[in-house]
């Protein structure tokens, strides 16, 4: 018998008129009931919405959430039975879309995505679960010659157990690539669905932390002083390296402090094991962010940051280049990346004394600020009531206002959690909802960079 866990999953593609959806589906199986939610952005729906066993939770036109639940009555489903579970997808669509085409093209998604989960055996099959972050320090706090390795921090205690009983401890410094650096310093330059790509002086390795496979890449045909690059990993997370597919996006940077016109681009796919060269004229100039912090895929887009609160956006299925705008214009404490499938901006709003949680609601007017929503607002004078026994620190140079803090990552599953950091350098995870700020434990790196690591969330019961 196969259980269907948690599973998201966005969708990016176009309706028979060209116009381009966004849809997020989150399927809940803990065994006994289906619960499937598809959220569907700019969606004009048609028909009475009324069925028993759909709830609809949005306005016409502003994205709509289709939530069927406890669909008892379809015991069927946990023996892997596809015709049944087309009916259920069938039931959501029915009453989601206006377009008979459209509705084929989503169901012909969504079953691809359930029935890939179902033929996976004696399993519970869900989608990717955080573990924690890899963390890659710039230097580290005291002279310990093993800081220079990367360090792995869990999300909490109950999955560093979970993850050590069912499937293996994670080689946190990466020991067993001791052979292949010699003595060399690596660095983690990227992190996709439970592997990593670690860089040695221009040379890239592709592994797994917790199997200790590996497998070195090829040399790029270029070298540069920086190189911004995406990583992107498909395929079981738990299989062998030769199981997945992978790509890795890598842009040239000569001189970081120059406006460039041209982005130089080298692609490396494990399909033909090579690496191709691209070049790109973008419709103006850019200043891409050489720090080691990795692009985010949206879609088929590749997003890179700029110095100038722009992003540098590389579409794989049109091949060109866009420089955006954001709307805002804000100093160094923002942060932009995914979280839940959608693209979230953090930053530190009046002067530093407000933080603020924006989502964009539609990417096709990602430079307009209407097109985000602002999710969260705090003023640091209610972090710091809340959390008494952390010092946050104010600015103590005159000409800076607001709090001392800097804003580090998102939960890549959980829009509610932001990592923090402090102005001793401590990463806090803070929560959302409840305000509340939880300490990293096991902290040891001063200003590192972060890489969420994931696995899948099934466990194997064999």
């Amino acid at each position: 018998m196969a259980y269907l866990g948690n599973h998201n999953v966005e969708l990016v593609y176009f309706t028979q008129a060209g116009e381009l959806r966004h849809a997020f589906i989150n399927v809940i199986h803990p065994g006994e009931y289906l619960r499937l939610q598809l959220h569907i952005a700019n969606l004009v729906f048609a028909g009475d919405n009324q069925e028993d066993q759909l709830d609809v939770d949005a306005e016409e036109g502003e994205g709509a959430v289709f939530d069927l639940q406890d669909v008892e009555q379809h015991p069927p489903l946990i023996e892997n039975n596809e015709e049944v579970l087309g009916e259920v997808v069938n039931k959501v669509l029915v009453k989601t879309l206006d377009s008979g085409a459209e509705r084929l093209v989503v169901k012909m998604l969504l079953m691809k995505i359930l029935v890939s989960c179902m033929q996976a055996g004696d399993e519970y099959i869900g989608s990717p679960s955080l573990l924690g972050y890899f963390l890659q320090p710039i230097f580290a706090c005291d002279d310990d010659d093993i800081l220079e390795r990367p360090q792995f921090m869990y999300i909490s205690d109950e999955v560093k157990e979970l993850q050590e009983t069912n499937r293996g401890t994670i080689d946190a410094s990466l020991s067993f690539l001791e052979d292949q650096i010699h003595d060399e310093a690596i660095e983690i330059v990227g992190s996709s669905n439970g592997y990593l790509l670690c860089c040695v002086n221009m040379h890239y390795i592709i592994c797994n932390p917790v199997t200790r496979e590996w497998k070195t890449l090829p040399e790029p045909h270029k070298s540069y002083e920086y190189a911004p690059l995406a990583f992107v990993c498909r395929g079981a997370n738990d299989s062998s390296l030769d199981g997945i597919t992978f790509e890795i996006f890598r842009v040239g940077v000569s001189n970081p402090r120059e406006l460039a016109t041209t982005l130089d681009m080298e692609i490396f796919s494990s399909l033909t094991n090579e690496w191709r060269e691209s070049s790109f004229i973008p419709d103006s100039p850019f200043l891409l962010v050489v720090a080691n912090v990795p692009a985010f895929v949206f879609g088929d887009v590749i997003l890179w940051r700029d110095m100038r609160n722009k992003l540098v956006a590389y579409n794989r299925a049109e091949e060109c280049v866009q420089v955006l705008d954001l709307p805002w214009n804000d100093g160094d404490n923002k942060y932009l990346g995914l979280s839940e499938g959608k693209i979230h901006y953090a930053r530190l709003a009046d002067k530093g004394h407000y933080f603020e949680m924006w989502v964009l609601e539609d990417y096709r007017r990602i430079e307009s600020e209407s097109a985000w929503m602002m999710k969260y607002r705090f003023s640091f004078d209610t972090i710091c009531k809340e959390n008494p026994r952390v010092r946050i620190r104010k600015n103590y140079v005159v000409a800076l206002e607001g709090y001392n803090v800097g804003i580090e990552g998102f939960h890549p599953f959980n829009s509610q959690v932001v990592i923090l950091i402090n102005f001793d350098g401590k990463p806090y995870w803070f929560d959302l909802e409840s305000c509340n700020l939880k300490e990293f434990k096991g902290y040891k790196f001063l200003m590192p960079s972060y890489f969420p690591y994931e696995c899948s969330s099934s466990i194997s019961e064999a």
